[in-house]
């Protein structure tokens, strides 16, 4: 799946016409963490792993969105 990074490092999914504005990069260390536990993960776990102040919320949103766009 081919992504657009802009130069603030915002991610666009495309086929996805709106979505919440979140770092590329947080959606990939998310994306790390989830993939390599094999426990379930709290957002608070996750949490930690951010910059202070990440809304985690828009952050698995945009991943669960790219996941879909992936399987379609």
């Amino acid at each position: 799946m081919p992504n657009d990074v802009t130069g603030d490092a915002q991610l666009k999914i495309d086929g996805v016409e709106t979505g919440p504005q979140v770092d590329f990069q947080h959606v990939r260390i998310v994306e790390a963490v989830l993939f390599a536990s094999a426990d379930p993960i709290s957002e608070r776990v996750i949490a930690a792993r951010l910059p202070e102040g990440t809304n985690i919320s828009d952050v698995l949103t945009v991943l669960q969105l790219s996941l879909i766009h992936i399987s379609e």
